[in-house]
């Protein structure tokens, strides 16, 4: 009996966690040559089927073993060719203090290193005299990555905006030999973020009213979008001043009866001499731009455009492995992984992978009978449905037996 009970257990536990994870979607990642941390860009061809913040995109390997990765919202890279050098004492490669010279105040300095692939944990302080020190940050840790392009790297040391005429950097040499360390100096050079992502494909209609006196532009994705900014091109008239609304149809129910409303998402001015890019946070595939007109005649609406700002992905991968990229499982939490903590891994130093092209999971039912493991066919789940319901028929007269005894 109590083997039959066991039995009736496992297959009960087999089917339910055939269903664990169903993923809708996926793409390869590119091999890489070394093993080393990368950087993945999410091409929006992919990430229109995963949550706007990513919580179901799951990296697998080909033992489909989960890989950890760190999202990055905005990667920045520094121009390197306006470094400004700084006057520095390097003291065993150990210790590192930098005079702040004639700038009122300071926040970063960046470190030419000579190429490298190691770790090192530092620590920054402030002084005035070189005496008394100050702390400025906690312990964090310096990454480099091996980059066949070039000889030296730069890498920027972030603290707090502080006003102190010296500035140390303590790096902890214990557990390896010392960085080559060829020049510190401070940036005057604008940190240059990614371009935005273009969101495609996507449908518009133009519907001027010209008894109400407006224009209503209705938008329509395949699939729910993030969108961050939207781009009007407007050919005419030279000279326009217009209020839009932004707007979505929502559905309520209302003593038994459906009733259907504008829901606002937000309001822009379209202004002629201006570029018409405007800044919205929207996670939506069906909406409207409404166009105030008054007595003016309608614009001219030759295009619009949709962008969502880039997702990274930061990833330890190997070669001679085959990575995917997997999403579409609502079921899933944003999963925790220590390398969430680690910031410097932030960086457009990373060697890039590229994603491949993006696979529906969901085929049509008659390919998936054929495909599908036996643990997951009808039949299957019917013989355990009987062998669950002889069990507990089995246990039942047991039960009776022994209240008869």
């Amino acid at each position: 009996m109590k083997k039959i009970y066991s039995l009736f257990i496992l297959l009960v536990f087999i089917v339910s966690d055939s269903a664990a994870q169903q993923f809708t979607h996926k793409a390869l990642l590119n091999q890489v040559a070394k093993k080393a941390y990368c950087k993945i860009h999410v091409p929006n061809s992919f990430r229109q089927f995963a949550g706007p913040d990513l919580h179901d995109v799951r990296i697998l390997d080909e033992k489909n073993k989960q890989v950890p990765y760190k999202v990055s919202k905005f990667i920045t890279h520094l121009a390197v060719n306006s470094i400004e050098p700084l006057q520095y004492v390097n003291n065993n490669n150990t210790e590192f203090i930098i005079e702040k010279g004639d700038k009122p105040t300071w926040s970063q300095v960046v470190l030419k290193i000579k190429n490298s692939a190691v770790t090192k944990q530092y620590t920054v302080s402030g002084s005035n005299d070189k005496k008394k020190w100050f702390a400025l940050t906690d312990t964090s840790n310096l990454t480099l990555y091996v980059d066949n392009q070039e000889v030296a790297v730069n890498k920027i040391i972030d603290f707090p905006l502080v006003d102190y005429n010296y500035i140390k950097i303590n790096i902890d040499n214990s557990s390896s030999v010392p960085l080559n360390v060829l020049s510190i100096g401070y940036s005057t050079s604008e940190v240059i973020a990614n371009t935005l992502d273009k969101i495609q494909p996507f449908t518009f209609t133009v519907a001027n009213d010209s008894i109400a006196d407006k224009t209503t532009i209705h938008i329509r994705f395949e699939q729910a979008q993030q969108i961050d900014q939207l781009k009007l091109y407007v050919t005419g008239p030279s000279y326009y001043v217009r209020e839009a609304n932004l707007y979505k149809i929502v559905s309520n129910k209302y003593k038994n009866k459906t009733v259907q409303y504008n829901g606002a998402l937000t309001a822009f001015q379209i202004r002629s001499k201006t570029n018409l890019m405007y800044d919205v946070n929207l996670f939506e595939n069906d909406f409207y731009i409404e166009i105030a007109n008054y007595d003016n005649e309608p614009l001219q609406i030759d295009s619009i455009n949709f962008y969502q700002n880039p997702y990274y992905l930061a990833a330890e991968l190997a070669p001679n492995n085959n990575y995917t990229i997997q999403c579409g499982d609502n079921k899933l939490n944003t999963p925790i992984y220590d390398i969430a903590n680690f910031h410097e891994l932030d960086a457009s130093i990373l060697p890039e992978v590229l994603v491949g092209e993006t696979i529906d999971l969901r085929l049509p039912q008659n390919q998936i009978i054929a495909i599908k493991p036996f643990y997951e066919q009808q039949w299957f789940m019917w013989v355990c449905i009987g062998i669950g319901v002889l069990a507990l028929g089995l246990f039942s007269a047991s039960l009776l037996k022994d209240v008869k005894k």
